[in-house]
Order: C-alpha cells, then structure tokens, then sequence
C-alpha cells in the first residue's frame, strides 16, 4: 500500500463492526485513502468473505443430514475392502505385474457434489443394481497403465483417450464388466445382487444416475500399478458412487 491511511474514527467502526460489507463501504468512502489502497483493502476484505465463505460451508457439510447410518458405512466398508482385493486380483490376472488395489474411505456426497469432484476426463462405468443405476469410475491413470501393460508396453505410453483404438477400449469394457463381476462376489453374503454395464462415458457431466442433490455412498480405492522397468509406477484411483435410492429397500440388511 502507499502511505495513505485510514482515519481514527474509521479505524475505530472496522474494529467495531462484523459486517466485511460494511467494512468495505468505509474503505470505499474514505476520504484518507488514494484509489491504490482502497483497492487494496477491499482486495483484503475479499480475501476475509472468501474464507467465511468456505467455512460457513464446510460447516453446512458436516451439519447436513446424512442418509447412510455409521453402521451402513462400515457394513459398505467390509464389502468394498472385500471388493478391493478380488480387483486387485482381476487386475492382475489381465496384466500379470504388480497390482495394489486398497480401501480408502466411504463418504457421503450429493450426485452433483462427486461429479464436480472428478476430473475431466475420465472413464465412467454406469451400470443397473437392484433399484436404480450406479456408476463405477476408473480415472485415467489406472486405466491407461492397464492398457500399457496389457500390451506388454512400458506405463506411460498412453497418453489420452482420443488415442484408444477399439482394441484398446475393449480392454476398459471388460474391465468393468469385470468389476461388475467382483462387486457382486463382495456383496454375495449380505444380498444377491446382479449389476449389468449399460454404458461407458468419459465426461463427469454425464452422471445422470439419480437426482443431483440425491445423497451417496462414494466408495474411494486407491490403485498402484508397478511396472518392473519403470521407476515410476502409476497411481490412481477407482470410485463408486451408490445413490441411496437404489439401496432403500435394502438397508435392513446392512
């Protein structure tokens, strides 16, 4: 700032007041400041609304009514490390090389929030389970070093999806329908499930599966993929968004 500076008496009501708005009326009305300060002080105040901002919404999150109990989210738990094992199996049986898949976490989103979570772009599996649709996404890390090492090439040789030839995305539709496969194993001693790929989309956008402010389980897998002649392996990330409609008449069982 220049050497410009507030008066006592308005140094006095921006001690005295809460509002940042009204704060920024005093700035903007004082007689003591050049443009070059108010500019500044209200950039500040900015700064101030910015941070209430997203406190009063972090508190908004973790005070909004959750639909999956403690006890869901840990029964969904044991069923998706189960889940993360028999992948991390599959996984391997497809490309022979190191393989970790691991539970991260369960956490509880809106449609519209897991969707504004994801990057752009990515490989979405959407698919029919008991009474509704689900959706299963692979970010592109992990589904581009699949690619590579299924084709015995070193990680990183894919490098977008504009560049899978249809061998390639035959690989990415099996994998699901894999999963698919391992998702209904992990769920088999609790309830009989029957998921079914209906199709396969790379824009986050596109996630229609229920209504956008309709409360999920969001299942977060962490992935490494190893290839022994690179010294970097690939690190991603598979989530799986359960929309509480489709377990409603279930949740008894959980």
């Amino acid at each position: 700032m220049s050497d410009g500076a507030l008066s006592e008496d308005d140094i006095v009501k921006m001690l005295s007041n809460d509002s940042n708005e009204e704060l920024k009326e005093i700035v903007e009305k004082s007689s003591y400041l050049s443009k070059e300060d108010k500019d500044d002080y209200t950039f500040l105040l900015n700064v101030l609304d910015n941070a209430d901002n997203k406190k009063n919404q972090e508190f908004s999150l973790e005070n909004r009514e959750l639909k999956f109990s403690v006890e869901q989210v840990n029964k969904i738990s044991v069923i998706y490390e189960k889940f993360a094992s028999l992948a991390a199996k599959r996984i391997y049986d497809k490309i022979k090389c190191a393989v970790f898949v691991n539970f991260a976490s369960v956490n509880q989103l809106t449609v519209k929030e897991f969707s504004l979570c994801l990057p752009t772009p990515t490989l979405l599996g959407f698919f029919n389970m008991l009474n509704g649709n689900c959706v299963v996404e692979i970010d592109t890390i992990t589904a581009f070093a699949i690619i590579d090492m299924f084709h015995q090439k070193t990680l990183e040789t894919t490098k977008s999806l504009s560049e899978l030839n249809e061998n390639d995305k035959s690989i990415i539709k099996e994998l699901f329908i894999d999963l698919m496969q391992d998702m209904k194993e992990a769920w088999k001693d609790i309830i009989n499930i029957q998921p079914k790929l209906v199709k396969i989309k790379s824009n986050p956008k596109s996630i229609d599966i229920a209504a956008a402010e309709e409360m999920t389980a969001i299942i977060t897998l962490q992935t490494k993929i190893i290839d022994v002649f690179s010294s970097n392996p690939a690190d991603g990330m598979i989530n799986i968004c359960l929309p509480y409609s489709v377990f409603e008449d279930v949740l008894e069982k959980l």
